[in-house]
């Protein structure tokens, strides 16, 4: 879940390693959509793709995630770094724990290779501990949103999703699965 731009639908191209999810400058989810996963020994992942929040009827969105999210092992909560405004996100995390305490969520904040320096994009970076601008900028981008998603027990990871039309790879998506994993119970 997340709001409309924020890479949700780059995230499961990513995650999956194909286009399956349209993306475009322009909104292009306008439904929750379903993406299956099977790996060759039978075991499936099921990833739903939301609506951004301005996309449809508040009350309609608000109801049709909470189903999902009564359904979910995880939720991915999608937020692009150079937007600061997370009010819409903090409102809809709280609902969700609210309904669903025990619900583990993992914020994927996107799009960090648009930090300052603008032009440094030179992977691998060590957020955690680098000194490097790019490094250093990425790890405070990722602490204020810890600090912000701290009272709902969020994980928060940087992301930067693949765009084979930029000769862009994905940086950050073996943090993130490791996490996923980790969140699952072991015999799931």
């Amino acid at each position: 879940m997340g709001r409309t731009g924020a890479g949700k639908s780059s995230l499961i191209n990513t995650l999956f390693q194909q286009e399956l999810a349209t993306v475009d400058v322009l909104p292009s989810t306008d439904q929750i959509q379903s993406y299956t996963f099977e790996t060759p020994i039978g075991e499936t992942l099921l990833l739903w793709d939301t609506p951004g929040y301005e996309q449809i009827g508040m009350e309609q969105y608000h109801q049709a995630v909470l189903e999902k999210a009564a359904m979910a092992e995880v939720v991915l909560l999608v937020t692009p770094v150079n937007d600061p405004t997370l009010q819409m996100d903090l409102e809809r995390v709280k609902i969700l724990k609210q309904q669903n305490p025990d619900l583990p969520i993992l914020t994927v904040v996107t799009q960090v290779d648009r930090l300052r320096p603008l032009r440094e994009w030179e992977p691998p970076y060590d957020w955690h501990h680098g000194d490097r601008p790019k490094e250093q900028n990425i790890r405070a981008a990722i602490h204020y949103r810890a600090e912000l998603l701290q009272a709902y027990g969020s994980v928060v990871l940087p992301l930067v999703s693949e765009d084979l039309t930029q000769g862009r790879s994905a940086w950050g998506i073996s943090e993130l699965s490791h996490s996923i994993m980790d969140t699952l119970e072991p015999a799931k």
